[in-house]
């Protein structure tokens, strides 16, 4: 959960569901980082209505998203020492935008910018 989202705790929360039943069976834990889910207002974070559909839908699902929910084994777990820190187990950060300076300078348009466009419009019919 995002900084700010409860009254006095300044550092992003975490809320943890326990469910015993059949918990001798499962495999391992599954995780989502809600943290990027929220409006600001104020001085305080708000979950917005469509912030809480997600998560209560992946986590009822268990559908995993990438960069915001996965179900991790146990022996992953084991492997990290028992740490639940969840960076650790989804990944979050954005990929870097890359600028050719070359296409920049000249002024072209970067063939990787070109290559990317092609395989949109390929998905797309064309008239």
């Amino acid at each position: 959960m995002p900084a700010n989202l409860f009254y006095g705790t300044g550092i992003p929360a975490c809320i943890i569901v326990i469910d015993k039943e059949d918990a001798e069976s499962r495999e391992g834990v599954f995780m989502i980082d809600a943290s990027k889910g929220y409006i600001k207002d104020g001085n305080k974070n708000r979950l917005r209505e469509q912030d809480l559909h997600k998560i209560v839908d992946a986590f009822n699902n268990q559908w995993e998203v990438d960069k915001y929910s996965r179900f991790v084994p146990f022996s992953e777990i084991e492997k990290n020492e028992y740490n639940l820190n969840i960076p650790r187990y989804i990944d979050t950060q954005e990929a870097e935008d890359i600028q050719d300076l070359n296409a920049h300078l000249s002024g072209g348009i970067p063939q990787k910018d070109i290559d990317a466009l092609t395989r949109v419009l390929d998905g797309v019919s064309q008239p």
